[in-house]
């Protein structure tokens, strides 16, 4: 089901594959992540990766898939989407101490050091915006889940300009479009002013909700991709009001 599902979005021009790996998604194994990327391009596709308190286990299976399909290191694509910090925000508890989970995290980025399109680590303002942050909250969280991560990648003796290009972030926008254009825009002139010394690497998440799903589900979607992308987005996913019901992607991803 999930392979179907993604050929057919890649069939509708999506471009970038967004795999929820452990808890109510995919197992965290070679054989299932195969099974879903089953005749996806994996040279051009980037794969981005969704597995919470399990990111190691996704990120060594994704590898395995690489690894078993020859896909130069140069040719590989996506994110980890390890944010072990991010996972403690938001389920309370990891499965280790968050001392362990940091290093784990770093050992990780240097294992993904000679893929370089490749991002191992994720500060992710998604969760914070979720429960109920505002905009400037939001920033300020993901900025600070971005500074220890960098702390600890150089602690452990890779230079800022690598360090950087490790961290991908994640924002949530509304059907505030101007609110969260503005905040992608700040969240770009933090990012180089403090921390990147390259292009920053956005991935914004859009969610329909509440009263406004009907109208938002007609104009917003389209008008808000466009804007996040003006904003300094390399990538949009939408989540529709209707989420998790198994066929909610089909009308916005047409939409978009």
């Amino acid at each position: 089901a999930a392979n179907t599902a993604i050929l057919e979005d890649l069939e509708g021009g999506v471009n970038v594959i967004a795999l929820q790996v452990g808890g109510l998604g995919l197992p965290p194994t070679k054989d299932a992540l195969d099974a879903a990327l089953k005749d996806v391009m994996l040279d051009v596709c980037p794969i981005a990766l969704i597995a919470g308190d399990q990111a190691f286990e996704a990120a060594a299976a994704l590898t395995a898939v690489w690894n078993a399909r020859n896909i130069p290191n140069g040719e590989r694509c996506g994110s980890f989407g390890c944010d072990p910090l991010g996972t403690l925000a938001m389920q309370g508890s990891l499965p280790e101490p968050v001392e362990a989970a940091l290093a784990r995290a770093v050992a990780l980025t240097k294992l993904a050091l000679p893929t370089p399109r490749v991002a191992s680590l994720t500060a992710d303002g998604v969760s914070y915006h979720n429960a109920g942050a505002t905009e400037s909250q939001d920033l300020a969280a993901s900025m600070a889940t971005a500074v220890a991560y960098l702390r600890a990648m150089t602690d452990a003796g890779l230079d800022i300009d690598s360090a950087c290009r490790q961290i991908l972030f994640t924002y949530a926008v509304s059907c505030d479009q101007f609110l969260s254009i503005c905040k992608l825009r700040a969240a770009v002139t933090q990012q180089i002013q403090n921390l990147l010394t390259g292009q920053p690497q956005i991935i914004t998440v859009m969610r329909v909700i509440g009263r406004c799903q009907r109208q938002c589900m007609r104009q917003t979607p389209p008008c808000l991709c466009i804007g996040v992308s003006q904003a300094g987005a390399s990538g949009r996913s939408l989540i529709p009001g209707s989420y998790p019901h198994p066929r909610a992607h089909e009308t916005p991803e047409q939409l978009v």
